[in-house]
């Protein structure tokens, strides 16, 4: 395990910046597979967060499958991912937990150029209010009627509001 490095298939400490997708990382543990990192958290978080991928060091090349698992439940699994797949973002509940496993596997072709990222893998203490993204509708304010009430759309949440009170 390299921690806010890549894998680099040496000695520990010869890794390069993470990065997944063009994007660098400046925190996170490279690892190459078959691996597993075992955490005992006795309860004290209530989320786990990360962005996992192939490293770009390894260009296509590689697959790697990525699963979280928590006191033996299975969170997350990625299913395989290649050196050309989107990065993943992982963002599981582990409230009340007591041990986290981050597990890394080969796919099941060998471990050639199984350079896997775990980018800003972070616990999220108790006690802590977390807000989940929420998609966002579009607030009309082009000065254009959009609902086809009549009215010209001023602050119109969606565009879709027929009786909209803000449209002049």
């Amino acid at each position: 395990v390299e921690k806010d490095k890549s894998s680099n298939d040496f000695a520990g400490g010869d890794g390069l910046t993470l990065t997944l997708n063009g994007t660098q990382y400046q925190k996170g543990l490279g690892v190459h597979s078959n691996s597993a990192i075992v955490y005992a958290i006795g309860g004290n978080y209530s989320y786990f967060f990360g962005e996992v991928g192939v490293d770009d060091e390894v260009k296509e090349n590689g697959s790697v499958v990525f699963m979280v698992y928590a006191d033996s439940q299975k969170l997350f699994d990625s299913g395989v991912m290649t050196g050309s797949s989107a990065t993943q973002v992982i963002y599981v509940n582990i409230t009340g937990k007591q041990r986290l496993e981050l597990l890394v596997s080969n796919a099941g072709n060998g471990n050639d150029y199984d350079h896997a990222d775990w980018a800003n893998a972070s616990f999220i203490g108790t006690g802590l209010v977390v807000v989940q993204p929420q998609q966002i509708k579009p607030q009309c304010s082009d000065g254009v009627d959009n609902d086809v009430d009549g009215f010209i759309d001023m602050i119109d949440v969606g565009c879709t509001d027929v009786n909209d009170n803000n449209e002049t």
